[in-house]
């Protein structure tokens, strides 16, 4: 299926509804991991700390345009610290080979 059909249903485009956490998993991301020495930072490690911290929060999904209701979420050091764990897990359990 063509990547621009994907995200239709009933002719409306779901592409601009997002999960609001990203970007602050994004925000965290950019905090902690230049704090952490001996993490790879590969394209494959950096994107499976971001969806694997993804998955520990819980998900708010909001569509542009909308009016957000801000229900009480994780705050800002409670991300920071999933993106740790993330990071931690894959550090221990990285998606690819040993660098040599």
């Amino acid at each position: 299926m063509d990547q621009d059909t994907r995200y239709l249903v009933g002719g409306y485009s779901l592409r601009h509804v997002r999960n609001r956490q990203e970007l602050r998993v994004v925000d965290a991301m950019n905090r902690v991991l230049p704090t952490v020495n001996d993490f790879c930072g590969c394209r494959i490690c950096v994107e499976d700390v971001y969806a694997l911290t993804l998955s520990k929060l819980p998900a708010h999904y909001v569509q542009a345009g909308a009016i957000i209701l801000r229900p009480k979420g994780p705050s800002d050091q409670d991300i920071d610290a999933a993106v740790m764990e993330s990071v931690n897990a894959v550090r221990e359990h990285p998606n690819h080979p040993p660098e040599t």
